[in-house]
Order: C-alpha cells, then structure tokens, then sequence
C-alpha cells in the first residue's frame, strides 16, 4: 500500500503534514492539485513553507494540473460559472489530477478534522472502490480545526489562509470582501467569472443571490453590514469539499 497526503494547502492539511512527520507515518508522496486560481497567499505559503519544509524531510511534494486550461479560463470560455450544487470543477481540476498522479493501490490521507465530521459519511469510513482508500486521521484523533491551528503555531509557522480558488462559490461573504479589500484584481477577474455564465444574473457566485458587482459598489461605498449566508467550507481536505 501506498500512502500520498491530498494536500489542500489550508490549515487541516498543513497541520496533518507536520503530524504525520512528527508521528512518523508512512508517506510516500505529498499531491497538491493547482487550478491555477488559488489565492496568492496559498502559492507564497507552499513555496516560502511546504516545499522546503518537505525537502529538509526528504518528503516527494508534487503540485499537478489538469490537461484542461485553468480553471478561470476555462469558465470564461464555456460560459459556466462553478456551482454550489454541482461541484464539477472539484472532479476535473482536483480529484481526477491527483487520482492520475497517485501510485496504485494508494490511502489518501484526507485533511477533514473532527468538527468537519459530517463531510463524510462515516467518519470510521475507509475507503472505496478496489486502489484508492480514504483515511481521515484528524478524525481518528478527534482534532478540531482550532486543534489543528495550534500546532501550527507551536511549529513556529503562520497560519495559512483558508484555501480554496479565488472565485470559489463556498466562499462566505467576508471572504469576498477580504478578496474586495485586497485583491481588488482578483475580485475583478472573479467578476468577468460570473459574468461569463450563461444563466447570469439569474446565478451568481455569492449565495445570497447578489452579483459580485453589486456587492462591490456597496463596499465602495463603505457598506459593511450585509448579513452573512454561508457556512466555511475551505477545500482543506485537498479534494474541496469531500
């Protein structure tokens, strides 16, 4: 058997890396699936923290990538926003990437921690199908998200932003409006995204049904009081959301 961590590049996944050093499990190569609209932070961190980090311990990263274009490409293109309710763009530009990079048979250690429970569907679940397995061991070790935070500071690291693409639908509304106050770029490109969709105005990124554009106009405006409507869902566990 082999073992690869699905790395998210969050805080769940960047916690279980130290651990699994730390308690010395098998590892035989860390897979990070790039769609090429992750925050600038996440790229800084990977580059300034995770791969010298896995080189001093002599630790395989590898980042992989779709055959198709980037992900913010691609949705420009074929005039399809990604959704909340059919996550394709998890399937093509992080599941089957890292599928692909993975040697067969292969566990997967996925970064979902104790309070994230209820992302799957058994937490004793192990696996499926005959060559990819699951295992969760935050669960196994009953590590809240705060849990996980903790040990990364005690490493002497700073946290990571919660990861995830730039133009992520899950986002929550302060999400998009720390995106607003400092990738004011992004935040642009993240409208052309949702513009770009077929069935826009009717659907938007953000869940409450208001275009990114309208949002912006009240935020430049300095209207910080909208409600918030969406739970956190950073795409930790490396597979986003599964």
């Amino acid at each position: 058997m082999n073992y690869v961590l699905s790395f998210g590049a969050g805080v769940n996944t960047t916690c279980l890396l130290l651990l699994l050093v730390e308690k010395r499990m098998p590892c035989d190569k860390i897979i990070f699936a790039d769609t090429g609209a992750e925050h600038p932070e996440t790229y800084e961190y990977i580059h300034d923290k995770i791969e010298p980090f896995c080189r001093d311990q002599r630790l395989q990263f590898e980042t992989v990538r779709t055959k198709l274009p980037p992900l913010e490409e691609y949705c420009i293109a074929e005039k399809a926003t990604p959704s909340r309710t059919n996550r394709w763009c998890t399937d093509k530009w992080k599941i089957r990437p890292i599928y692909s990079a993975a040697p067969q048979p292969c566990t997967f250690y996925m970064g979902i921690c104790w309070d994230e429970v209820h992302r799957i569907h058994d937490p004793h679940q192990r696996g499926f199908g005959k060559v990819f397995f699951n295992h969760y061991p935050l669960i196994d070790w009953r590590m809240t998200r705060n849990d996980c935070i903790r040990i990364i500071e005690e490493y002497g690291w700073k946290v990571p932003i919660k990861s995830g693409c730039f133009f992520c639908p899950f986002q929550r509304l302060e999400g998009w409006r720390d995106l607003f106050m400092n990738h004011l770029d992004l935040y642009e490109r993240a409208i052309a995204v949702e513009k770009a969709d077929k069935s826009y105005p009717k659907y938007c990124l953000p869940g409450n049904g208001m275009p990114l554009e309208r949002l912006r106009m009240r935020w430049g405006h300095g209207d910080s009081k909208i409600d918030d409507w969406l739970p956190t869902n950073p795409c930790d566990s490396g597979f986003c959301m599964v």
